[in-house]
This record gives structure tokens, C-alpha cells and sequence, in this order.
């Protein structure tokens, strides 16, 4: 079965499988162009991919179910083709924890071909995530969320690696006026991996603004920052000290800490064409720098899409 065949299989079980009326489905179709398919320095390609996504959402006594299945095909750099899956159960009310919830998901993403590998998590995986969340009303139109997330993730392609990541994350979400949604939030983590080499503490920050007119059109803007700092990874570089009066000089190494330092930014405009469709485009950039050099790109995506809601 390919992995289209596959995709269509998942809509028609959770549509088959669940009476009308219970599920919430959102389908969608896209196509986009990014300048570096590869997200690399030393082979970046520019490439067109088409995207099909579903998401359905079955509501129950505890909060919801959400299962989200995609498939992503690109034209040349077939190599990045991936199918990913997400099925999630919000728990909005803990009984034992009063004011809290909790989200626990399982996931993985499957390229079709061998993990393409240029960057360190662009190999086929699949996890746990549990999430907590505690919503604190600050005073009118300011809402404090904060909690801890726990990953377990295994790298399917690469032996003996796996990854254990724990983060305290905080967002403040602001109202300011009834068309307007914004938030900023920092996150603190840390990646604790079964291969060394991968472990890393981390620190993101950033903020997002969504503007909505007449519940029609809405524009949104996200900014994330995002420094890791590794712990078993040492970069080596090489100095030449002069000595006085022309005589030779000697080289001294010097080892550092590998380093990423990464920004994201996304805008996005959307459009209600009527009660079941949607339309929108978003334009996406990512920059990453790293001490060695080794990490180093920038890309730039645009992506267009159709959404079926019903």
C-alpha cells in the first residue's frame, strides 16, 4: 500500500468508524515551494511539495480525542518525503489537581525513503509527550499558562538513540481587544539522549499576534528563539601565537561547547469562505547558526492551502 493509499485509509476509518455528529474533521490540501528542501548549508535545494493533512477531533466526557494524520511529497528531493501521525486525549479538569489538565499524546513521522539526516532530527521516529497546564487569571484579558512537558522519543533509523526531554514552559496570553490574540512565551529544557553526542540544555522565547476582521479574515505572526547549548559535542579551533622579533609561532587549540542559535518566523492569512471552507497562505523563514559551522542554514517556505471543516 503506498503512503497516499495509506493517508486516504485513515480519512475513511475515522469517518467510517464514528457516528455524524460526533467527530469534528478538518481536511486539508496544499502546496508549497521551500529555497532549501534539505535545510543545509552544504546542499541546499530548492524544491515544490504538495501536502494532505486530516485532523479529526471526537469530543467525550474527560475533553476531546484528536488524531491528525499527513503526508508530505516533495518533487525532486524525494528523500524528505515523510508521513507523520499524532493522536492526542485532552483531559481539561484533573480531578485530583484541581485546576489543572493534561494532554498525552503518541506520535511519529516516517520518511519513505532513508532518513535524510541533514539536520539532528530529521530521521524517522516515533514518541510519548505528556503535557500539564495550569491557567492562572492574571487580572482582564491576561491569562497566565504555565507547566511542565515530558518526550520520550526513539529514532527508529538510528541505533541506539534515544532522546528524554523534560521542559518548564510559561505563556502569557493577552486580549487586548476583541479582534486581537497575543501572546509571548519562554520556555527553559533540557535533552538527556542515549547517544551523548545529542544531549543539550535549551532556552526559547517568542511571541505570536493574530488580528481577525469581522470573523472573516484573520492574520497571525509567530517569532520563536530558540539557544542550545550541548553538552557532550566540543568544538576545536585553532590559533597561531606570533612570537616577538620574527621567530616562529606556535598553535594553541582552544575547545568550546557547541552551540545552535535558531529564529523562526511565520505570517499567515486566512480566509472563511463559507461555513465548510477555508483558504489561507503562509510565508515561513528559519535561520540557524551554530558554533562549528556544521548546523549552519537559513530557508524560506511559502505554502497555500484548501480546508475542508465539517
Amino acid at each position: 500500500m503506498s503512503l497516499v493509499n495509506f493517508f486516504l485509509t485513515a480519512v475513511t476509518v475515522a469517518l467510517v468508524c464514528h457516528p455524524a455528529g460526533a467527530v469534528q474533521s478538518q481536511n486539508e490540501v496544499g502546496l508549497g515551494h521551500t529555497s532549501n528542501a534539505n535545510l543545509s548549508s552544504t546542499d541546499e535545494r530548492s524544491d515544490t511539495f504538495y501536502r494532505l493533512s486530516t485532523t479529526n477531533v471526537w469530543p467525550n466526557a474527560d475533553g476531546r480525542f484528536r488524531l491528525r494524520v499527513a503526508f508530505e511529497d516533495y518533487f525532486e528531493e524525494h528523500y524528505n518525503d515523510f508521513l507523520s501521525w499524532n493522536a492526542s486525549q485532552l483531559w481539561k479538569t484533573l480531578s485530583a489537581f484541581r485546576g489543572w489538565s493534561l494532554v498525552g499524546s503518541v506520535f511519529g513521522r516516517h520518511y519513505t525513503h532513508d532518513s535524510p539526516g541533514f539536520t539532528d532530527e530529521s530521521f524517522s521516529h516515533i514518541g510519548v509527550n505528556a503535557k500539564a497546564e495550569h491557567r492562572d487569571k492574571l487580572q482582564r484579558g491576561m491569562t497566565l499558562v504555565w507547566g511542565p512537558s515530558l518526550e520520550f522519543r526513539q529514532y527508529i533509523q538510528t541505533s541506539n538513540r534515544v532522546d528524554n526531554t523534560a521542559f518548564a514552559n510559561a505563556m502569557i496570553e493577552f486580549e487586548p481587544r476583541n479582534n486581537w490574540e497575543l501572546d509571548v512565551f519562554f520556555n527553559v529544557g533540557a535533552l538527556l539522549s542515549s547517544r551523548s553526542e545529542f544531549s543539550r540544555l535549551m532556552a526559547e522565547a517568542g511571541g505570536g499576534a493574530t488580528y481577525s476582521v469581522n470573523k472573516t479574515w484573520d492574520w497571525s505572526n509567530e517569532l520563536l528563539i530558540r539557544r542550545s547549548h550541548f553538552l557532550n559535542r566540543e568544538v576545536s579551533t585553532d590559533t597561531v601565537t606570533t612570537r616577538s622579533r620574527g621567530q616562529g609561532g606556535r598553535v594553541r587549540t582552544v575547545s568550546t561547547r557547541e552551540t545552535y542559535t535558531t529564529v523562526a518566523l511565520s505570517t499567515q492569512l486566512n480566509r472563511e469562505l463559507n461555513a465548510s471552507w477555508r483558504a489561507g497562505c503562509e510565508l515561513n523563514w528559519i535561520n540557524q547558526s551554530s558554533e562549528s559551522g556544521y548546523q549552519n542554514y537559513s530557508a524560506a517556505e511559502l505554502y497555500g492551502r484548501l480546508t475542508w471543516i465539517f
